[in-house]
């Protein structure tokens, strides 16, 4: 299961296949659709403030529904089609916070032979992050080698790009030169010249409304990865600082941790990982952020 992003009432996430709400303290849990499958699976899940979830199914395909389940949209293909031998895949996506763009990415693989329906398969040729309209589906732009987008405010997104070695694993992105990103920052503060490394990879991340922290998935995170992974969560005093480190999440030892999303507040960050949607309270101030984490949805 994992978690979409959480509004001061709610939160929606994937529990068998399917797009499934429920109040922010794990109650009142309901599917929102129910043709999800274990080989064709809703995933990505995304909430805007009015409302709107969106979530991607087979290859490339979005889907909006209301808070009911009804369908308020066609579904979408986003490319509008495969070009052979090129067949990309939607891998995450997210929505503004006004419910008007989408930020996509899509991993650019070649076909191979009987693929699950939604698992990318093939020779990898990298990922771009496309911008389109909710409207109409208008591509306002792209960010190549990025992934993981996330919005600073309705036009400002954030991506990430991990494992790019000497340059910074996220960015700031601006929609009217959207592939002209702006480094923000990395997991070491200075690059040591003897190790070809810049620390462990930061990805996966959200930013409070107001601005002030920023949690990211912090160690490898990749389907192909086992390795366990935490949430590390930074101060932020401008976009043009670096960060500061405040604390490190670990829910569980030896856990996969995805997909942070914070509540409108910046109080609550709520995530998924093995055996659940976890949550804590994030307190200011705090030097291990007053965090005590709990499962609230298995």
């Amino acid at each position: 299961a994992l978690a979409g992003t959480a509004q001061a009432s709610s939160i929606v996430y994937i529990k068998g296949g399917d797009v499934w709400l429920a109040r922010s303290d794990g109650s009142r849990q309901r599917p929102i659709t129910k043709d999800g499958t274990s080989s064709n699976p809703y995933r990505s899940p995304a909430y805007s403030d009015a409302g709107l979830i969106t979530a991607v199914k087979n290859l490339r395909d979005i889907y909006f529904f209301d808070r009911r389940g009804r369908q308020v949209r066609k579904r979408r293909d986003l490319t509008g089609g495969p070009t052979p031998p090129f067949n990309p895949v939607v891998i995450d996506h997210s929505i503004s916070p006004d419910g008007r763009l989408l930020a996509s990415t899509l991993w650019l693989t070649s076909r191979a032979p009987d693929p699950k329906s939604y698992e990318p398969k093939g020779v990898d040729y990298g990922t771009t992050v496309w911008y389109t309209r909710v409207s109409d589906g208008k591509l306002l732009g792209r960010t190549d080698s990025g992934q993981n987008p996330t919005w600073l405010t309705s036009n400002r997104p954030v991506v990430f790009a991990p494992y790019v070695y000497h340059s910074a694993d996220a960015w700031l992105v601006n929609l009217a030169n959207a592939n002209s990103p702006t480094q923000w920052f990395q997991d070491r503060a200075t690059v040591n010249v003897l190790d070809p490394s810049d620390g462990e990879p930061l990805n996966d991340g959200e930013v409070t409304r107001a601005r002030d922290k920023i949690a990211v998935v912090r160690g490898p995170s990749t389907t192909a990865s086992s390795a366990p992974t935490m949430i590390r969560i930074y101060g932020v005093s401008s976009l043009t600082a670096r960060p500061t480190e405040r604390c490190d999440l670990r829910a569980s030892p030896r856990s996969r941790i995805e997909s942070p999303t914070w509540s409108p507040d910046g109080k609550q960050l709520a995530w998924g990982e093995a055996g659940g949607i976890w949550a804590s309270p994030i307190a200011a101030g705090a030097a291990d952020c007053g965090a005590a984490p709990k499962r609230l949805i298995a």
